[in-house]
């Protein structure tokens, strides 16, 4: 799962008009599935995260999944994006999404411009202590 820290700082990144235009395809993501089950008639709760990539970027009225880096704005409605999870399968999600985070931390290695992965690595924070460093 993403950092504490990270997880802490999404809420701030998802409303950020330039995170969401930096949105790219080869920038790695954590996906959270919540599975909810009825056992014993008590509603349980678990879940799990899931590693992929962004393969493309639908911003909004383009209509073309266009994964150009116009810099366009989108106008603060977000963005539709395809994953391809790392076990072949794949989804168009909608960015920003609590249940989706940028992070290659334990995740492989962005594949994306670096100042655009700078940009998210940066939502971690620097008092991320909590996190584990590379060695």
């Amino acid at each position: 799962p993403p950092s504490p820290s990270l997880l802490r700082r999404q809420p701030g990144l998802s409303r950020d008009p330039a995170a969401r235009r930096a949105v790219r395809p080869g920038l790695r993501v954590k996906v959270r599935f919540v599975k909810k089950a009825n056992v014993n008639g008590r509603l349980t709760k678990s879940s799990k995260w899931y590693g992929g990539t962004i393969a493309r970027v639908l911003r909004p009225g383009d209509g073309r999944g266009e994964d150009d880096d116009d810099g366009a704005g989108d106008g603060g409605q977000g963005t539709r994006i395809k994953i391809q999870y790392d076990d072949g399968t794949d989804e168009v999600a909608d960015y920003p999404d609590g249940d989706v985070v940028v992070d290659d931390a334990d995740n492989g290695a962005h594949a994306a411009p670096a100042g655009v992965c700078e940009l998210f690595r940066r939502a971690g924070g620097e008092d991320s202590d909590d996190d584990e460093d590379d060695e």
